[in-house]
């Protein structure tokens, strides 16, 4: 079988796999595998976000959008990137260091 056509079936297969069904090198499978397609097939894109994941995303913006809508005026809505709000943080010493 040619090389080609065998990556093209099963490309979620590593060019390891492919390398011990021919009985060649994993530098060799590389090599022919380059050569015939000019990439490597086993990295098969996928979208970023599933359509199941696009429907939980929907859900929940609509249900944000109508909880604002329905606030009261003298509400407060802080958003955030939901990392840690140090008041004082930590003083480091290294960071205080005189050059002379």
């Amino acid at each position: 079988m040619e090389v080609k056509t065998v990556a093209q079936t099963n490309p979620r297969k590593s060019i390891c796999g492919h390398a011990r069904n021919f009985g060649v090198t994993n530098n060799t499978m590389h090599r022919t595998i380059k050569k015939a397609n000019g990439k490597k097939l086993v990295r098969v894109e996928r979208p970023l976000l599933t359509p199941g994941m696009k429907e939980t995303y929907l859900l929940h913006s609509k249900a944000l959008l109508n909880n604002l809508m329905k606030a009261k005026a003298n509400c407060i809505v802080i958003f955030g990137d939901e990392k840690t709000w140090k008041v004082a943080p930590v003083r480091n010493r290294q960071n205080d260091r005189y050059m002379s």
